[in-house]
């Protein structure tokens, strides 16, 4: 990236969590974040200014627009912005949306600030970062898809062990130490995981796993 600056969105109602993740991320002066504490307000900013952020980090529960309609939005317009959803929603509806929309990672608020940084930089090279219990609720769903997918449309061996393995807390690190590979090769696998969550087939396998 050179000495590209890097601008960053952070959308969130919540303003004492909204303010010190901001100031975390721009503590890196390889980053410049933005806080806005509504769906609403940086809609109003991309308007003005006719451009978007390179990333965005989106809340969920949000009075107004949530930030899935939000991320949908924004993506219809800007599909190369990268969108990571940063909540504490780990309900499986809301997550499977979120990508549908166009989300390409998911972490949740309790994770520390320097997690969810380094989740931005995941995200920034190519990968799809999501917290481990993310992780189980997908690793779920595919349990589901498997019943019903033809085997071009179901997870490689591969990609089933790296999920489990994310799913069971482990770090990329550790993942592709597992498996032999380059830290890069496990993120590439991660966005093919997230590529084949969209297939047509997710509603039905979102609405399976609530019976």
């Amino acid at each position: 990236m050179g000495s590209e600056i890097i601008t960053i969105a952070l959308v969130e109602d919540h303003a004492e969590f909204r303010n010190s993740l901001c100031e975390y991320i721009n503590n890196n002066k390889a980053y410049q974040c933005s806080a806005f504490p509504n769906s609403q307000s940086i809609l109003s900013r991309i308007k003005e200014t006719h451009s978007c952020p390179q990333i965005i980090l989106m809340d969920i529960n949000m009075p107004g627009k949530d930030g899935i309609e939000c991320t949908q939005i924004i993506k219809n317009k800007y599909p190369n912005t990268l969108v990571m959803m940063c909540t504490n929603s780990e309900d499986d509806d809301k997550i499977f949306k979120a990508l549908q929309a166009g989300a390409s990672g998911y972490i949740l608020k309790q994770d520390t600030s320097k997690d969810i940084f380094n989740a931005l930089e995941n995200l920034l090279h190519g990968g799809s970062p999501m917290s481990p219990v993310i992780a189980r609720i997908v690793v779920a769903s595919f349990s589901q898809i498997k019943k019903n997918e033809s085997p071009a449309e179901m997870l490689s061996e591969r990609e089933n062990r790296i999920l489990e393995q994310l799913a069971s807390g482990m770090r990329i690190k550790q993942v592709a130490e597992q498996n032999f590979v380059s830290i890069n090769t496990v993120k590439t696998h991660i966005r093919r995981i997230y590529n084949k969550l969209q297939v047509n087939s997710l509603l039905a396998a979102v609405n399976s796993l609530k019976k």
